[in-house]
């Protein structure tokens, strides 16, 4: 299509190929960082008997339908939420670091959402989205301090 058939085109068609473009270029920062984190993998340093190998325990005994386990001085250390989180995931058949980035990229597009809706422009709403997206630190743990 030329530039003068684009301005003869009435206002709200623009406005609706604007709107599109900038749902693809929020879908398709989302799907880059859902592939650059399918590269990642989790581990749970299981020295860590407070953190990582508590929230793999207790994950696993709600999975086997015994809640959070025997109860004993590491019961109640943590809340159970994450531990559930995994155990969910698990059952689903989800890994763990595609589940994490996936609420994370959700989240930022709840953020997305509130800004545009507070009026922030669109082009404005990509750069914040992406930034939140491709932030440098990545966490690996599980941990549920980490993202």
């Amino acid at each position: 299509m030329s530039l003068f058939e684009q301005a003869l085109r009435p206002p709200r068609a623009r406005a609706d190929d604007w709107h599109k473009a900038w749902w693809a270029s929020l879908a398709a920062l989302t799907l880059v960082k859902l592939w650059l984190d399918s590269a990642l993998r989790v581990k749970a340093e299981t020295f860590q008997i407070f953190d990582d190998a508590l929230y793999v325990r207790v994950a696993a005994s709600i999975l086997s339908g015994d809640w959070l386990g025997p109860y004993d001085h590491t019961s109640l250390l943590k809340g159970p939420l994450y531990a559930a989180w995994l155990a969910l995931i698990h059952r689903l058949g989800i890994p763990l670091l595609l589940a994490q980035s996936a609420l994370y990229a959700a989240a930022g597009l709840a953020l997305v959402r509130e800004l545009r809706q507070a009026g922030m422009g669109r082009r404005a709403l990509v750069a914040i989205y992406g930034a939140y997206l491709f932030n440098p630190f990545v966490e690996v743990r599980v941990m549920r301090e980490g993202r």
